[in-house]
């Protein structure tokens, strides 16, 4: 993903990676059955290019279910996580919709890296993988757009970069890091000058 902000007073461009996961049935005990293995290299393989490398994990379930495993304690944990009172939250309202979540990498890396550690098998139980999880509306105004998250460097914005839209002064056209992105998505975020 590239994402260019625009306004009167600032631009930025930066990218992330994402790969996609779904959870699996049964609804009493849901599941990442793709992220062992396969999902621990491609963890492995963005976080090699950029810390700004997530999962994107396609959920279902009721709303207050999935952020009882996402969060735990929903009141107690919209309280401490975003700092306001767990009523202010609609669930499954737009931004809070956890029905696509966020994951880092990096956690997905953690969980892989203590499995080996303790010989044990990579946990893939929906409350392991989706503990701490952000919904997509929540990370990309909150994160994205506030600028706390993404790679400002050349060489990684031009690998999210479709290659028939690369600039020419970003660097040189191609394949980096040996890494294959198959699917592109731009957003640009404006905004304009207020007039008074």
């Amino acid at each position: 993903m590239r994402v260019d902000i625009l306004t009167p007073g600032y631009f930025t461009s930066k990218a992330l990676l994402f790969q996609c996961k779904r959870m699996y049935p049964p609804l009493q005990q849901p599941r990442f059955d793709e992220i062992p293995g396969r999902g621990e290299r491609q963890a492995r393989d963005m976080l090699a290019i950029t810390p700004a490398s997530f999962f994107l994990l396609f959920n279902f379930g009721e709303q207050q279910s999935l952020a009882d495993l996402a969060w735990g304690d929903f009141q107690r944990s919209a309280e401490w996580f975003w700092g306001r009172p767990w009523h202010d939250f609609e669930i499954g309202g737009a931004a809070f919709d956890l029905g696509v979540a966020i994951v880092p990498a990096a956690r997905i890396l953690g969980l892989s890296e203590g499995a080996s550690m303790t010989n044990g098998k990579f946990p893939t139980e929906a409350a392991t993988i989706l503990a701490g999880a952000s919904p997509l509306g929540v990370f990309m105004a909150d994160l994205v757009c506030s600028c706390l998250v993404g790679d400002t460097r050349p060489m990684v914005r031009q690998l999210v970069t479709a290659p028939a839209q690369h600039a020419i002064n970003e660097g040189a056209s191609g394949r980096f890091f040996d890494y294959h992105v198959n699917r592109y998505l731009h957003i640009t975020v404006t905004t304009e000058e207020e007039v008074f």
